[in-house]
């Protein structure tokens, strides 16, 4: 059986989500994609961003998610 660190630690799982929930309403203020909050979220920019990074790392546990159906 796989061990999920977030399942087993509380307090990191608030923090994943509370960490979670920030990336999501300030992404489009990082790096110089040079679009609007608006383009941004709609582009696609921040959701492959998300599954980039997603794919780069064994997941550790889905906290919240919501974090994908961003619309």
């Amino acid at each position: 059986m796989t061990i999920i660190p977030c399942k087993q630690n509380k307090g990191l799982r608030d923090q994943i989500e509370r960490f979670a929930e920030t990336l999501k309403t300030e992404a489009h203020k990082l790096g110089d994609h040079g679009l609007g909050e608006r383009e941004f979220y709609q582009s696609g920019l921040f959701r492959g961003a998300i599954e980039r990074v997603r794919g780069s790392f064994r997941p550790l546990c889905v906290a919240n998610e919501s974090l994908f159906s961003m619309r």
